[in-house]
């Protein structure tokens, strides 16, 4: 199992703690395994950038990086 993959389990196994989606600690942390998805998601699209080496990276940033960062509120 790979890391990103572990770490949505842990998340998922907590979420199902928490109550799933009846509960609202079940729905942040739901949220939560959304944000951190999209961050997985877009760090392997970066990557993927990169070992394409098809330009710059400044011309080539996944907007889906900056939109996951936004979600979490790190960026600005």
């Amino acid at each position: 199992m790979s890391a990103p993959v572990a770490v949505l389990a842990v998340i998922d196994r907590e979420i199902e703690r928490a109550g799933g989606d009846s509960y609202s600690d079940g729905r942040d942390l739901i949220e939560v395994r959304a944000a951190v998805a999209g961050l997985i998601t877009a760090s392997r699209d970066a990557a993927a950038v990169l070992q394409s080496k098809a330009g710059p990276l400044e011309q080539e940033t996944p907007r889906r990086l900056y939109a996951a960062l936004a979600r979490v509120g790190g960026a600005q």
